[in-house]
């Protein structure tokens, strides 16, 4: 369950640094 939410949690914060390169570039 915690690898889970580790996978997650690393998912989340790639597509939040693909959203914050769309905006700046």
């Amino acid at each position: 369950m915690a690898l889970f939410f580790q996978i997650l949690g690393f998912v989340l914060f790639l597509f939040w640094l693909l959203l914050i390169a769309r905006i700046v570039v």
